[in-house]
């Protein structure tokens, strides 16, 4: 199977954390960290088609902003994101497949997490942040 025969059916947010601490403006860096990806294949999809399984995909990333010579984060922000895709019931989804297509879904984890960071952040004083797609 290729990841063209897998279909998203959903991302969402689950939980979102954030804090912010300096609110003046600055300069500085962030740093991303997308954490490991959680996988649970197998059982049911959300649509009424009993020819699919569905894979659920989860992660953590969390961004932080620092200022130069600041060890100390300004901001932090934790992002709860599941991913269910779904695939044809008659193929093998198996650990091997996992590792071979980890790539996949972490690189859709890391666009997501972009967009949802983005819009998010637009709603406060961080508004104008801008994440890589990858």
């Amino acid at each position: 199977m290729l990841p063209s025969d897998i279909t998203m059916v959903e991302s969402a947010i689950l939980n979102v954390e954030f804090n912010q601490t300096m609110l003046t403006p600055g300069e500085g860096t962030i740093k991303v960290t997308y954490g490991a990806l959680d996988f649970e294949v197998g059982g049911g999809v959300l649509t009424e088609n009993p020819s699919m399984q569905s894979i659920k995909v989860s992660a953590s990333p969390i961004a932080q902003g620092f200022r130069k010579d600041v060890e100390k984060p300004d901001f932090s922000l934790k992002i709860d994101i599941r991913m269910i895709f779904s695939y044809p019931k008659d193929e093998i989804v198996d650990e091997d497949f996992l590792k071979d297509h980890t790539w996949y879904f972490s690189s859709l984890m890391r666009v997501y997490f972009k967009f949802y960071a983005e819009d998010i952040l637009k709603n406060t004083t961080l508004d104008g942040i801008k994440f890589a797609c990858n």
